[in-house]
């Protein structure tokens, strides 16, 4: 098990900011309503309108049952390997109660290797893209078009990511002017820690990238 799967005390930032897993508020509950705006884009909140359009394409055929369970089983991994709620982790007496993916990893130690479980969200909400273009294709023709205006306005305005994307001052390139010669750049120590600060651009990399036009080596390498 990584340090980064280790149960916290208090989350902070909990709306779409846990790294190894999403908070059980998070998958559905708008962001008006709980505050907390996210710093990084790790929420796994997939709408309450397309959540409603998904269930009510089930009951009004049942035989797309498969694609709702998949987005409960992805939605229940996207929880992380321990359960959180308003960004507190969840516990009896002196247990900590792990989320589906703490159980798997239990069972399946090999599991105990994934850290970013919140991406389990992403894939739940492709799961459930079909189930609401159904539905919107068996409303009304005068339902259609307002539904679909709301489920955009759920993912801009009520999901907990930044809306819109803030612009931030590119950092000091003055030092690329040394790249002269071909072949790739390895950067150390790692570009995703430290400086810049979090939130702003996680990785420098790529951004400097664009700036000098060599490939690029390093990643999470490096001293910290």
């Amino acid at each position: 098990m990584t340090r980064a799967l280790l149960p916290m005390d208090r989350a902070e930032g909990w709306r779409g900011g846990l790294a190894y897993g999403v908070d059980l508020f998070d998958l559905w509950v708008p962001l008006p309503l709980t505050g907390e705006d996210a710093l990084f884009s790790h929420t796994g909140y997939l709408g309450l309108i397309g959540l409603a359009l998904g269930c009510w394409a089930v009951y009004k055929k049942r035989s797309l049952w498969p694609w709702l369970a998949g987005v409960g089983v992805f939605a229940a991994l996207a929880l992380g390997p321990w359960l959180t709620v308003s960004g507190e982790v969840v516990r009896v007496g002196d247990r900590v109660v792990p989320g589906p993916a703490g159980a798997l990893s239990m069972a399946l130690p090999v599991f105990w290797r994934v850290t970013r479980w919140y991406r389990a969200a992403a894939i739940a909400s492709l799961l459930l893209a079909p189930l609401v273009v159904w539905a919107l294709s068996r409303v009304p023709r005068r339902l259609a078009v307002p539904l679909f205006t709301l489920c955009l306005l759920d993912a801009l305005l009520l999901a907990p990511v930044l809306w819109p994307v803030p612009l931030y001052a590119p950092p000091e390139t003055s030092g690329l002017d040394q790249l002269q010669e071909p072949g790739a750049v390895f950067m150390l120590p790692s570009s995703t820690f430290g400086q810049p600060p979090v939130g702003k651009y996680r990785d420098i990399g790529p951004l400097l990238q664009t700036w000098h036009g060599h490939p690029i080596s390093g990643g999470l390498m490096g001293e910290e």
